[in-house]
Protein backbone atom coordinates (compact mmCIF):
# COMPACT_ATOMS: atom_id res chain seq x y z
CA UNK A 1 0.00 0.00 0.00
CA UNK A 2 2.93 2.22 -0.13
CA UNK A 3 2.26 5.01 -2.55
CA UNK A 4 -1.53 5.17 -1.88
CA UNK A 5 -3.11 7.61 -0.60
CA UNK A 6 -4.87 7.43 2.68
CA UNK A 7 -8.06 9.63 4.04
CA UNK A 8 -10.94 10.17 6.28
CA UNK A 9 -14.21 9.59 6.81
CA UNK A 10 -17.27 11.01 9.23
CA UNK A 11 -20.35 9.43 10.43
CA UNK A 12 -23.12 10.14 7.84
CA UNK A 13 -24.85 12.21 10.70
CA UNK A 14 -21.54 14.47 10.90
CA UNK A 15 -21.46 15.60 7.32
CA UNK A 16 -23.98 18.65 6.38
CA UNK A 17 -27.33 17.55 4.45
CA UNK A 18 -29.13 19.32 2.38
CA UNK A 19 -30.99 21.41 4.63
CA UNK A 20 -27.99 22.70 6.51
CA UNK A 21 -26.37 23.22 3.33
CA UNK A 22 -29.53 24.72 1.52
CA UNK A 23 -29.59 27.74 4.55
CA UNK A 24 -25.60 27.77 3.98
CA UNK A 25 -26.41 28.90 0.30
CA UNK A 26 -28.56 31.43 1.39
CA UNK A 27 -27.19 33.03 4.50
CA UNK A 28 -23.63 33.37 2.44
CA UNK A 29 -25.30 34.01 -0.62
CA UNK A 30 -27.67 37.01 0.36
CA UNK A 31 -24.48 38.42 2.25
CA UNK A 32 -22.62 38.39 -0.90
CA UNK A 33 -25.45 39.62 -2.61
CA UNK A 34 -25.69 42.64 0.12
CA UNK A 35 -21.96 43.16 -0.32
CA UNK A 36 -22.38 43.75 -4.01
CA UNK A 37 -25.01 46.13 -3.69
CA UNK A 38 -23.26 48.68 -1.46
CA UNK A 39 -19.93 48.56 -3.72
CA UNK A 40 -22.35 49.53 -6.63
CA UNK A 41 -23.45 51.99 -3.92
CA UNK A 42 -20.52 53.22 -2.59
CA UNK A 43 -18.26 53.34 -6.11
CA UNK A 44 -21.60 54.78 -7.82
CA UNK A 45 -21.84 57.90 -5.35
CA UNK A 46 -17.87 58.09 -5.07
CA UNK A 47 -17.38 58.02 -8.90
CA UNK A 48 -20.53 58.97 -10.30
CA UNK A 49 -21.36 55.78 -11.57
CA UNK A 50 -18.59 55.17 -14.04
CA UNK A 51 -16.74 52.55 -12.30
CA UNK A 52 -18.63 49.37 -13.17
CA UNK A 53 -15.34 47.15 -13.69
CA UNK A 54 -14.30 48.64 -10.65
CA UNK A 55 -16.87 47.44 -8.91
CA UNK A 56 -16.36 44.10 -10.00
CA UNK A 57 -12.95 43.58 -9.63
CA UNK A 58 -13.78 44.54 -5.71
CA UNK A 59 -16.54 41.90 -5.88
CA UNK A 60 -14.63 39.61 -7.17
CA UNK A 61 -11.73 40.35 -4.48
CA UNK A 62 -14.33 40.23 -1.66
CA UNK A 63 -15.89 37.04 -3.06
CA UNK A 64 -12.47 35.21 -3.40
CA UNK A 65 -11.35 36.46 0.04
CA UNK A 66 -15.43 35.10 1.70
CA UNK A 67 -15.14 31.61 -0.25
CA UNK A 68 -11.66 30.63 -0.35
CA UNK A 69 -9.96 32.58 2.75
CA UNK A 70 -12.62 33.07 5.38
CA UNK A 71 -14.24 29.67 4.41
CA UNK A 72 -11.10 27.95 5.42
CA UNK A 73 -9.74 29.66 8.43
CA UNK A 74 -10.99 28.60 12.11
CA UNK A 75 -14.19 30.71 12.02
CA UNK A 76 -15.57 30.55 8.82
CA UNK A 77 -18.36 32.16 6.76
CA UNK A 78 -20.94 33.42 8.54
CA UNK A 79 -22.88 30.68 6.81
CA UNK A 80 -20.72 28.03 8.58
CA UNK A 81 -20.77 29.87 11.43
CA UNK A 82 -24.10 29.58 12.41
CA UNK A 83 -25.16 26.39 10.86
CA UNK A 84 -22.13 24.90 13.36
CA UNK A 85 -20.11 23.03 10.23
CA UNK A 86 -16.62 23.15 8.68
CA UNK A 87 -14.78 22.48 5.72
CA UNK A 88 -12.36 20.06 5.25
CA UNK A 89 -9.97 18.06 3.43
CA UNK A 90 -9.86 14.75 2.47
CA UNK A 91 -7.39 13.82 5.31
CA UNK A 92 -9.65 15.63 7.85
CA UNK A 93 -7.28 18.77 7.49
CA UNK A 94 -8.08 22.02 6.78
CA UNK A 95 -8.06 22.52 2.86
CA UNK A 96 -4.89 24.53 1.28
CA UNK A 97 -6.30 27.91 -0.14
CA UNK A 98 -5.19 26.73 -3.47
CA UNK A 99 -8.36 23.85 -2.99
CA UNK A 100 -10.16 26.47 -1.35
CA UNK A 101 -9.97 28.68 -4.62
CA UNK A 102 -10.32 25.69 -6.76
CA UNK A 103 -13.60 24.73 -5.07
CA UNK A 104 -15.01 28.60 -5.12
CA UNK A 105 -14.62 28.90 -8.64
CA UNK A 106 -16.82 26.11 -9.47
CA UNK A 107 -19.37 27.88 -6.64
CA UNK A 108 -19.14 31.25 -8.57
CA UNK A 109 -17.92 30.30 -12.22
CA UNK A 110 -19.56 26.93 -12.55
CA UNK A 111 -20.21 25.11 -14.64
CA UNK A 112 -22.71 23.63 -11.78
CA UNK A 113 -24.62 25.98 -10.44
CA UNK A 114 -25.50 26.07 -6.98
CA UNK A 115 -28.80 24.13 -6.80
CA UNK A 116 -27.37 21.25 -8.90
CA UNK A 117 -24.97 20.96 -6.95
CA UNK A 118 -27.28 20.70 -3.62
CA UNK A 119 -29.34 18.54 -5.56
CA UNK A 120 -26.36 15.95 -6.10
CA UNK A 121 -25.12 15.97 -2.67
CA UNK A 122 -28.33 14.61 -1.39
CA UNK A 123 -27.67 11.07 -3.20
CA UNK A 124 -23.82 11.39 -2.52
CA UNK A 125 -23.07 9.14 0.32
CA UNK A 126 -20.58 11.31 1.78
CA UNK A 127 -23.02 14.92 0.99
CA UNK A 128 -20.85 16.21 -1.09
CA UNK A 129 -21.66 18.20 -3.94
CA UNK A 130 -19.87 18.21 -7.47
CA UNK A 131 -17.48 21.22 -6.42
CA UNK A 132 -16.82 19.36 -2.97
CA UNK A 133 -15.50 16.15 -4.85
CA UNK A 134 -13.64 17.99 -7.72
CA UNK A 135 -11.94 20.04 -4.93
CA UNK A 136 -11.95 17.26 -2.16
CA UNK A 137 -13.55 18.40 0.38
CA UNK A 138 -16.22 17.52 3.35
CA UNK A 139 -18.59 20.42 4.79
CA UNK A 140 -19.18 18.41 8.37
CA UNK A 141 -20.12 19.49 11.47
CA UNK A 142 -17.89 21.69 13.71
CA UNK A 143 -16.22 19.06 16.21
CA UNK A 144 -16.89 15.86 14.25
CA UNK A 145 -14.11 13.69 14.59
CA UNK A 146 -13.38 10.90 11.89
CA UNK A 147 -15.15 7.79 12.22
CA UNK A 148 -12.51 5.89 10.06
CA UNK A 149 -9.55 5.85 8.01
CA UNK A 150 -9.64 4.36 4.42
CA UNK A 151 -7.83 4.46 0.91
CA UNK A 152 -8.54 7.36 -2.06
CA UNK A 153 -9.60 6.14 -4.78
CA UNK A 154 -9.91 7.88 -7.95
CA UNK A 155 -13.66 7.72 -9.77
CA UNK A 156 -14.88 8.94 -12.69
CA UNK A 157 -18.63 10.34 -13.56
CA UNK A 158 -19.93 11.35 -16.74
CA UNK A 159 -22.73 14.07 -16.65
CA UNK A 160 -24.14 14.33 -20.38
CA UNK A 161 -20.61 15.24 -22.16
CA UNK A 162 -18.81 15.87 -18.70
CA UNK A 163 -16.29 13.27 -17.76
CA UNK A 164 -15.40 13.79 -14.01
CA UNK A 165 -12.07 12.39 -12.37
CA UNK A 166 -11.87 13.24 -8.52
CA UNK A 167 -10.32 11.36 -5.00
CA UNK A 168 -12.74 9.43 -2.82
CA UNK A 169 -11.91 7.82 0.33
CA UNK A 170 -13.05 4.28 0.28
CA UNK A 171 -15.52 3.46 3.61
CA UNK A 172 -14.20 0.09 5.52
CA UNK A 173 -17.86 -0.78 4.79
CA UNK A 174 -17.69 -0.49 1.10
Amino acid sequence: MGDQLEGVYYSLADYAGFGRRLLILTIDGVLLFLAFIILLALYGLAMGGSSFHLVMASYAVLCFMYLAVLARSRMGTIGYKLTGVRVVDLSGKRPSLACMTYRSLFAVLGPFNALFDLIWLSGDPCRQGLRDKLAGTYIIRRGAEPEGVGLQKHVIITLGWWSLLFREVRRKDT
